[in-house]
Parts: C-alpha cells; sequence; structure tokens
C-alpha cells in the first residue's frame, strides 16, 4: 500500500513540475521518499524542481541520491551536469555529460551541454583546447541532427571565439537559413561584420535582431553603437 501512495505522490509531482508549481511538487516527492527511499526517480525530479527554483546546493543533493541508486541512468548525470553548468562549475559539468554520454551515446542533447560547458571553460580560462573540443561536440551533434539551427549559431560563436571568423560566418549564414528567426545567429553574425570591418552589414544583422526579438538581451543596440563609433573613427577592422 505504502508503495501504491509513493507512485501517486511521483505521479502527482511529476504533474505539477509540468505546470510550473515547484514547491508542491517538491511536497510531493518529499512526500514519496518519506514513504520508499529507494525511489531514484522521486530524488532525480525533486532535483529538477529545486533546479527550477535555483536552489543549486539542494538539486545537487538530490541527484547525487538519485546516481546513487541508479547509477546507470544517464539522465540524472545530464540533469546534474545542467546544474553545475548553471553554477559556472564547467569541469563538473564536463565530467557529469562524459559519464552520461558513456551511459547513452545516442542522445546528441548530452553532446549539445557538454559543448557548452567546454566552450564556458574555454571562454572563461582563454583556453582554445577547450573551444576546439566544443567545437568537436557541436560537430556531433550536427552529424545527428544537421537541421539543428541553434546549434550551427553556437558552434559560430565557438569559432569566433577562437578568431576562426571565415568559419562563424558559413555557420551562422547556415542557422539563418534554416531558421530565419534565429534573432541571435543574426546578432552574432553581425558582431564578426563588424570585428571585421563591415560595419554597414553589420549593423544591418543587429537592427535585424532587435526587429525579431525587440527585447533582445545580447547585446545588439551596444554592437551597433560600438560600429557607429569605430565608423566614425576610421577605423578599418578589428
Amino acid at each position: 500500500m505504502s508503495q501504491d501512495k509513493a507512485l501517486d505522490y511521483i505521479d502527482s509531482g511529476n504533474q505539477n513540475l509540468s505546470k510550473g508549481n515547484y514547491d508542491q511538487a517538491i511536497e510531493d516527492f518529499t512526500k514519496a521518499i518519506g514513504l520508499n527511499p529507494n525511489y531514484s526517480a522521486a530524488y532525480n525530479n525533486r532535483g529538477l524542481a529545486y533546479e527550477k527554483k535555483r536552489n543549486h546546493s539542494m538539486a545537487i543533493a538530490d541527484y547525487d541520491q538519485a546516481a546513487g541508486l541508479n547509477p546507470n541512468e544517464a539522465t540524472i548525470y545530464k540533469n546534474r551536469g545542467v546544474t553545475y553548468l548553471s553554477k559556472g562549475n564547467h569541469d563538473k559539468a564536463i565530467e557529469d555529460f562524459t559519464r552520461a554520454i558513456g551511459l547513452n551515446p545516442n542522445d546528441a542533447e548530452m553532446y549539445y551541454f557538454r559543448a557548452v560547458a567546454y566552450n564556458g571553460k574555454g571562454l572563461m580560462r582563454d583556453d582554445t583546447s577547450a573551444v576546439d573540443l566544443a567545437i568537436k561536440d557541436f560537430s556531433q551533434v550536427l552529424k545527428m541532427n544537421p537541421d539543428f539551427a541553434a546549434v550551427y549559431t553556437a558552434r559560430g560563436v565557438a569559432y569566433s571565439g577562437i578568431g576562426e571568423r571565415d568559419r562563424a560566418l558559413e555557420d551562422f549564414d547556415r542557422a539563418i537559413k534554416l531558421d530565419p528567426n534565429d534573432w541571435n545567429a543574426y546578432s552574432a553574425r553581425g558582431g564578426v561584420y563588424i570585428l571585421r570591418g563591415e560595419y554597414e552589414r553589420g549593423i544591418k544583422d543587429c537592427e535585424t535582431s532587435l526587429r525579431i526579438n525587440p527585447d533582445h538581451p545580447g547585446g545588439a543596440r551596444e554592437q551597433i553603437e560600438h560600429a557607429r563609433m569605430l565608423q566614425k573613427a576610421g577605423i578599418k577592422h578589428l
């Protein structure tokens, strides 16, 4: 009877989690754990609810418990890796995503998240070898899903970060062809054009990005101002 009740709480917790009722979801999963402390799914999903509330330490503690109970479940390591990534702990995130890939090498999402972690590590530490690994993982994702526009944008940003501007532009072009509303690709391509001294093309791309997403969080307005300042100063390229 207690096992059935625990499953009922897990089901209720999952429903609350999907609806964004994170506090109620945590309460449900906690009740399920109280009835049966060996359900890894209850810990894993409570960890997801804590992560949604930005309570990283509690989320990681739950993922640790889930991994201890079910060490061969790739999703647990992916979820913990995402939390480490949110905390800026790129090394721990990479370790978890690598473990997840080892358990489920056919999940493109695992490679994508590891690429994001490698790229973050590379940019933070000025480590081009980490960026190279990010590009390798982004490329693996594109082998598995060649029409994933956002990954071309992400790989283009990585190429741009190590000075491979021509390759970056190729990726941004491909992203925009696949998704003409990819405001991030326009903004990133505009930034590369500005670095190359092609200010009008850069400004045009940034303006397009802003038209698509007026609440643009990526600095397109600042890029336009910067381009106009460089134009006025007569600077050919950066």
